[in-house]
């Protein structure tokens, strides 16, 4: 009650933030309270609408994770239910952000692996590798998580050039994440 008043009495305190790159995986938390504010809920509808949305986004990213895959799906949910993730996709945490963004990423690169006549095309090599870089953006020194991509088969591929331009982008994309944090 006491944080509902002092919201409305539009009170507000000094916070200083570092918003650098690794903040993305709090943009919809903060779309949220943007939204919440412009319909003026009260303090702790805000909050928890934030949550809700934390939640919302982990279950879409893996609902759309699994529906890449051919099989695989029960375990790839049973991954995504894991008790502990459930509860911090319900709260303030970019661990969901990272976890549901990989289980995209991966459930991509086994869908080339289930499925021999499939071919990459640069709309797929893009979704993948955004996927591994949102993933990995917030917490950079996962990014040697990727190291499994170099093993898609060239059959993946309508051509060994574009075979050729898929490891190069993947170690562009390897090189800036671990640049993200080597450099500073």
């Amino acid at each position: 009650q006491q944080l509902n008043e002092s919201f409305a009495k539009r009170e507000t305190g000094i916070l200083r933030s570092d918003c650098g790159i690794y903040s993305i995986c709090y943009l919809h938390e903060a779309a949220a309270v943007v939204l919440g504010r412009a319909i003026h809920l009260p303090f702790t509808w805000i909050w928890n609408f934030a949550k809700f949305c934390n939640l919302l986004l982990y279950a879409v990213i893996v609902a759309l994770a699994i529906k890449k895959l051919r099989y695989g799906k029960i375990f790839a949910a049973s991954m995504a239910l894991i008790p502990t993730m459930m509860y911090m996709s319900g709260n303030y945490s970019y661990d969901p952000w990272i976890a549901g963004f990989m289980m995209y990423g991966f459930c991509y690169f086994f869908s080339f692996l289930q499925d021999r006549e499939k071919k990459m095309t640069k709309k797929d090599m893009i979704l993948m590798l955004g996927a591994f870089v949102l993933g990995v953006l917030p917490k950079a020194i996962y990014f040697v998580i990727m190291f499994p991509l170099f093993l898609i088969p060239k059959t993946s591929f309508n051509n060994k050039k574009e075979h050729q331009k898929y490891l190069l982008w993947l170690l562009l994309t390897g090189l800036f994440l671990a640049s993200t944090f080597l450099l500073p």
